[in-house]
């Protein structure tokens, strides 16, 4: 399990607290696997910054780690062009030819606290130096806008005019074109390095002769010094390329303004974005680049996709080399693996997190909308079957009444008939009571019903 810098300070003022050895281990620890100064070593530790330096000479002395002074020195240049550098006052260390000696007792010392740790066999840089990654090969060619005023081209000006701001020839003739060299243009990356590429020829005596800028890409400009971030920085490209491009139009905005150039936009096809580099120490990979130098080889080495190394900051003497990588991120993988990954789980779960609450509130929705649903099927199947009761009781109603009404006709039709039966006997016999007669039966006419 690899310790963290809260377990490896515990540890080391464990160790620190008892004999040499172990004062030894715990500077070594905090200095070249957890990279902290000096200064900030004595701060974890609670004592005297002068106490950590004599210790930090012996661990020298004995060959435990060894300082790097060229480093130290490229380092220095490196933050010298970073802003917001305070103090380059700073000392930088690796492994000595005894370190796997100190490796190995450190093992042994967190082993008897009861917990195995693996310690770092790896580390990015030498130790007490914070890793840095450099954005390099910024190079843009500017197009004119052909619809702009003097289609795009500055404002007509002799070579005397143009000297008094600066843009001078530079260089040599190239295929009839020379460059203008123009006064770098400040912005919140660094400065930038102006050229103007413009027409030449030569008249009778030799004499140069310049024309028209070239088009339809005059203008080149070049971030000369190398844009120095921290891997925090590194994990988030879109704000890296944000800062970058609002360098560019804030250069592209000062050639208007100075010279009178009319610029479009950009294409990637004709420039160079940028290229993010980290250095690594690696004596293997060191002496393996040394080697290709050596046999003639000009590339760099690829060792992924996206990744190829070389020996560009002139450090493989001691041991480091310079790769560089298509994207901030995967510099940073390089530069302090364990913070990415650490970025890598937070994102992860802040996903997980923000996944979770979607879901979460997709089930209150989907519930919510089932509720209602359910109460509106209610409502409409409780007024369908009111609207079905009140049908039937109409339909009901109005079939009895027809039943009744089909019934009193038929009996009036059979009462009416009985009557006109009884009427037709009637006519066809003699009443002999004054009464009349009180039965209706059928009448018979012969004597003997008579009596």
């Amino acid at each position: 399990m690899h310790m963290t810098s809260n377990t490896a300070t515990i540890d080391a003022t464990k160790w620190f607290s008892e004999n040499s050895l172990g004062k030894k281990a715990a500077v070594y620890h905090l200095l070249i696997n957890e990279k902290m100064i000096a200064a900030r070593i004595a701060d974890e530790l609670g004592k005297n910054k002068a106490t950590i330096s004599r210790w930090i000479r012996t661990l020298i002395k004995e060959q435990y780690i060894i300082q790097s002074n060229k480093f130290i020195d490229h380092q220095k240049e490196m933050e010298q062009v970073r802003p917001g550098s305070v103090s380059l006052r700073f000392k930088a260390y690796k492994k000595g030819p005894r370190s796997k000696e100190m490796e190995q007792t450190i093992h042994k010392l967190q082993s008897q606290m009861g917990v195995h740790r693996d310690t770092p066999l790896w580390s990015a840089l030498p130790g007490g130096v914070e890793p840095r990654i450099d954005i390099h090969r910024i190079d843009w060619n500017l197009p004119i806008n052909t619809e702009g005023p003097r289609g795009g081209q500055p404002h007509e000006q002799s070579l005397e005019s143009w000297a008094r701001m600066g843009v001078v020839p530079s260089g040599k003739e190239i295929r009839g074109w020379i460059h203008f060299a123009a006064p770098d243009i400040e912005s919140a990356i660094g400065p930038w390095r102006v050229r103007f590429r413009r027409k030449v020829s030569k008249d009778e005596d030799g004499n140069p002769v310049y024309g028209k800028f070239c088009a339809p890409h005059p203008v080149r400009i070049t971030l000369p010094n190398r844009y120095i971030i921290t891997p925090e920085e590194a994990m988030d490209s879109s704000e890296i390329k944000k800062r970058i491009s609002d360098a560019l139009f804030h250069v592209m905005s000062e050639l208007s303004k100075k010279y009178g150039w009319s610029l479009g936009l950009p294409k990637q096809k004709n420039s160079q974005m940028f290229e993010a580099g980290v250095l690594r120490y690696d004596p293997k990979l060191a002496e393996l680049v040394k080697k290709r130098r050596k046999s003639g080889e000009p590339r760099m080495l690829p060792v992924a996709d996206g990744l190829t190394i070389d020996g560009s900051h002139d450090l493989l003497d001691e041991g480091i080399v310079h790769l560089d990588a298509e994207t901030t991120e995967q510099a940073a993988m390089q530069a302090q693996p364990v913070l990415v990954m650490d970025h890598i789980f937070k994102q992860m779960t802040e996903m997980a997190e923000t996944n979770a609450k979607i879901a979460n509130e997709s089930i209150e929705t989907i519930e919510e909308t089932g509720v209602n649903a359910t109460n509106r099927i209610a409502e409409n199947i409780q007024s369908d079957m009111m609207n079905l009761v009140e049908r039937m009781h109409n339909t009901f109603e109005e079939r009895f009444n027809q039943h009744l009404e089909e019934f009193f006709e038929a009996q009036q039709l059979r009462v009416n008939r009985a009557i006109e039966r009884f009427e037709a006997r009637l006519r066809g016999q003699r009443i002999t009571n004054d009464e009349g007669q009180m039965s209706i039966t059928d009448f018979f006419d012969t004597d003997e019903n008579l009596r």
